[in-house]
């Protein structure tokens, strides 16, 4: 079999994400690698490498032996998913399979009605994709990989809420891509995806692959189940404005689902109420709600998109002038440049901007922000607390984290 893709002292720079610095790694044919690390860890980074989205700026990277000269792997050769890719709801599976990739016209659906059960896909080639359980449409991807002969699949958990019975759905699947010769990268950032259904196991720690494991029993020595510490929680609030800090927050844990654990924190949130995200009154904007923006549209489209289908206008759509103001509204605030005219041209922080302000254009009851200077360098995380408290008027914020310099940063931005 042999090595499929191998970086060699790689070093690979991002804006908004922590950088690779001599990462060494190789994805083995016929292997499930799953490779583990905490926020700041650079495995996010790794993966736009690994998928042949981000090329090198040090080191080596070969493909099958083969130094890649121009530093990038080559894309056509990685699948990758992660919880912002989604094929079309209203197609069906079967339609949904051929018109993705160039020679899957004429697909038999009797080739997918037996491939399906192998993979655990209990919808059928005909059911409309839209209306599967997201368990089936996330392995559909994996039955893009065979049909299409993908030989590696990379698939980012970091973004999908996953129970017991959707890993077994994902184990499942990625064994018979195994058995036919692929290999399957997963990425993640909860302990509890682990050690199961792994060949190896990559920690992830300081932008480098800090110690790769090879059985459940080494996984388990290394990181023992530990009881709950109980850390201390520091709440800010202040009129509209609450600041949630822990330095313990666990890892992978959302702040939706941090609520949800700490029903204490309703006593010291004004009017004792914990904020419940219900698409309508409140809007919860994630560590990576950059992923939900169209990267091939404008940023205009970005913007009016959100207010169409939240303002239900008369024809589903708001005027064109709209979203041009909208757009010289946004540009103007951030000074973008002129040469950006897709979201794929902006930079990590712009684009949490972007995500950010199509928020507060709507001016919802309640906002709670996760992480949301992250993408930020340190010379200008203090504008953007600014920003943000600025902009969210008279809506409830919640910002949380936990980063202690989150206080400093938004108390002084009132």
């Amino acid at each position: 079999m042999g090595e499929r893709i191998r970086l060699q002292q790689v070093d690979a720079l991002r804006e908004g994400e922590p950088p690779l610095t001599e990462c060494s790694l190789h994805i083995e044919d016929g292997e499930i690698l799953i490779i583990a690390g905490e926020q700041d860890s650079g495995s996010r980074l790794l993966l736009e490498v690994i998928s042949g989205r981000q090329e090198i700026r040090k080191g080596k990277l070969y493909y099958r032996e083969e130094r890649l000269r121009n530093r990038r792997i080559p894309e056509e050769k990685v699948l990758r998913v992660d919880a912002g890719r989604k094929m079309t709801g209203e197609l069906t599976n079967h339609q949904n399979l051929e018109c993705m990739g160039p020679g899957l016209r004429g697909i038999r659906k009797d080739t997918l009605t037996a491939l399906f059960p192998q993979l655990g896909i209990e919808s059928g080639p005909e059911r409309i994709t839209g209306t599967c359980p997201e368990r089936d449409r996330l392995l559909l991807w994996f039955a893009l990989a065979l049909v299409r002969e993908i030989p590696v699949i990379c698939l980012d958990l970091t973004g999908f809420s996953l129970g017991e019975e959707d890993l077994q759905g994902i184990r499942k699947a990625a064994e018979v891509c195994r058995g036919r010769g692929m290999s399957v990268v997963l990425f993640t950032d909860r302990k509890e995806h682990l050690p199961e259904g792994g060949d190896r196991i990559a920690w992830m720690s300081g932008g480098a692959v800090q110690r790769i494991f090879r059985s459940a029993e080494e996984w388990q020595r290394a990181f023992p189940a530990l009881p709950e510490e109980k850390t201390e929680k520091r709440i800010t609030a202040d009129g509209s404005f609450c600041l949630l800090t822990d330095p313990g927050w666990p890892m992978g844990c959302s702040l939706p689902d941090y609520l949800k654990r700490h029903p204490e924190l309703a006593d010291m949130i004004p009017g004792g109420v914990l904020p419940v995200p219900d698409q309508k009154r409140c809007f919860y904007v994630p560590e990576d709600s950059h992923r939900h923006l169209m990267e091939q549209e404008t940023i205009g489209k970005n913007l009016i998109l959100t207010l169409s289908a939240r303002l239900g206008t008369r024809f589903g759509f708001v005027d064109r002038d709209m979203e041009r103001f909208l757009e010289q509204e946004f540009r103007r605030e951030f000074r973008i440049p002129p040469q950006a005219e897709n979201v794929h041209d902006l930079t990590a922080a712009q684009k949490k901007l972007l995500t950010l302000y199509r928020v507060f254009l709507l001016q919802p009851e309640q906002i709670l922000l996760e992480n949301p200077l992250l993408p930020f360098d340190s010379s200008r995380r203090r504008e953007a607390a600014e920003w943000i408290r600025r902009m969210a008027g008279n809506s409830f914020l919640l910002v949380s984290g936990k980063d202690p310099e989150l206080i400093s940063l938004f108390r002084t931005g009132k």
